[in-house]
């Protein structure tokens, strides 16, 4: 005789369950996988292609050395030391440099006004500073009034000393009036 006998248990809800759901999130697990191992691939490539670019950068950088190291050679040479003292020294001065004529130029034509108009005009630099001076001819003594007073409201012109004022009578127009003077130049930065 032969007995059987079934040990199997009845499967609980839970158990059903997590069958039901095994297919799935297989899928799922297997899908994401496959992504994460894209990206690896892809950030392994990345990866070489900037390891690739640093590299390249580095060697750039190497041969930039190098060629810096033969030009400060070259320039340490006596001939060409004696070169860059004299530029060093030229671009010093240009530095130095405190007023440029066109510069004053644009400055003092902003103060004359339209029936008044330059003939003259100095520089010098004696050594408590810059010193301009001004000749000017006007049609009457309006325009020349307003030009002094002009240039006395200028922050550019300090310390106005007129020079020489003349009055000339032509007989088909009125008086002309010229005017020469002086001005200590105090603007800051000429260039």
């Amino acid at each position: 005789m032969k007995i059987s006998l079934n040990l199997a248990t009845t499967s609980s809800l839970r158990e059903r369950y997590a069958i039901f759901w095994a297919l799935p999130l297989a899928l799922i697990g297997a899908v994401g996988l496959v992504a994460l191992g894209y990206a690896a691939i892809f950030n392994f490539h990345e990866y070489h292609k900037m390891q690739s670019n640093l590299d390249r950068l580095t060697q750039q950088e190497q041969n930039l050395t190098g060629r810096e190291k033969a030009l400060q050679k070259e320039l340490d040479q006596p001939d060409n030391l004696t070169i860059f003292q004299k530029a060093h020294f030229v671009n010093d001065l240009i530095q130095q440099r405190q007023l440029t004529l066109t510069k004053l130029t644009q400055k003092v034509s902003r103060l004359i006004p339209p029936t008044v108009r330059l003939t003259a005009l100095g520089v010098t630099h004696p050594k408590e500073g810059i010193v301009v001076r001004f000749s000017v001819l006007g049609r009457d003594e309006g325009g020349v009034e307003t030009f002094m007073g002009n240039l006395e409201d200028s922050s550019d012109f300090a310390d106005l000393t007129v020079t020489n004022q003349k009055f000339q009578q032509v007989a088909t127009t009125p008086g002309q009036v010229s005017i020469t003077c002086t001005a200590r130049y105090v603007g800051n930065g000429a260039y």
